[in-house]
């Protein structure tokens, strides 16, 4: 054979072998790379939080699922510092939930209570709660009525209050809910018990401090409704919520005591920042 015949054949065949040839080498390294990648998860470990992360992560496991709630405030003005607790046992399917709760300030002033819901009446549209409470306000400040009060006419008066309540709510739909109530009001008003303020009765009469010589109880019914459309209830980022609600205050012993109550509240939250 000639020399040219040879040439031609390995002109041929070069490019078929250098084909193989760059197909052998990514198949090559894509093994090498598996390999490499078997061999680290095999030695995987996980991510260990910082002691003090782990310390905090604990807690707050602890308290999302505790039945018991630790709270501040909800007293009324000049209770000082205040703490307090709420406690529910409640399960997903339960028929019945038992709660108790309070809250006491340094200034002795405190409320307590029980209650007891009804969560799945009719499947979970209607729930049933009735709560009974006594709170105590010793040291409620009274500067007298009116824009012209003076801050010199400081004194203080005491306000015990012990209601029962029963309060009845539907919720049609998750972003509609609406809720009714009926309640029975005792209340107690007297002289405050700070020994550097003088008790209000002593300073201010029946004209300048309606009702410091006579009180009733009350018989309270009212209703509301509200529409939440929020992304997250409890961490709320974007949507609308709005509630409203009246109520009628019925003075059992003095008809003159008697009044209506109207409130509503509006929310909207319109995201600025997507962290």
């Amino acid at each position: 054979m000639s020399k040219s015949f040879f040439l031609v054949v390995a002109l041929l065949l070069t490019p078929k072998l250098m084909a193989q040839s760059s197909d052998a080498q990514p198949t090559a390294r894509f093994d090498q790379i598996q390999a490499l990648r078997l061999q680290k998860a095999a030695h995987l470990r996980p991510d260990k939080p910082p002691t003090v992360e782990k310390y905090f992560t604990r807690v707050d496991d602890f308290l999302e699922n505790s039945p018991v709630r630790f709270l501040g405030g909800g007293l009324a003005q000049g209770a000082g510092f205040t703490v307090g607790s709420f406690f529910e046992w409640s399960k997903s399917h339960d028929r019945i939930r038992p709660k108790l709760f309070g809250t006491g300030s340094t200034r002795l002033y405190y409320i307590a209570g029980t209650g007891v819901e009804l969560p799945h009446i009719g499947g979970h549209d209607l729930s049933i709660t009735l709560d009974g409470s006594h709170s105590d306000a010793p040291q409620l400040d009274y500067y007298g009525s009116g824009p012209d009060s003076l801050k010199s006419n400081r004194t203080d008066y005491r306000r015990e209050e012990t209601l029962f309540e029963s309060r009845v709510r539907f919720s049609p739909h998750r972003n509609l809910t609406s809720a009714c109530r009926v309640g029975q009001l005792f209340l107690n008003v007297g002289p405050g018990t700070s020994d550097r303020i003088a008790p209000t009765d002593s300073v201010f009469g029946p004209e300048e401090a309606p009702g410091i010589d006579a009180q009733s109880d009350y018989v309270i019914g009212g209703c509301s409704a509200q529409i939440d459309l929020r992304d997250f209830p409890n961490d709320p980022h974007v949507g609308t919520f709005f509630r409203a609600g009246y109520d009628r205050y019925q003075a059992e012993e003095i008809d003159r005591f008697s009044f209506n109550r109207f409130y509503a509240a509006a929310e909207h939250y319109i995201p600025f920042l997507k962290v």
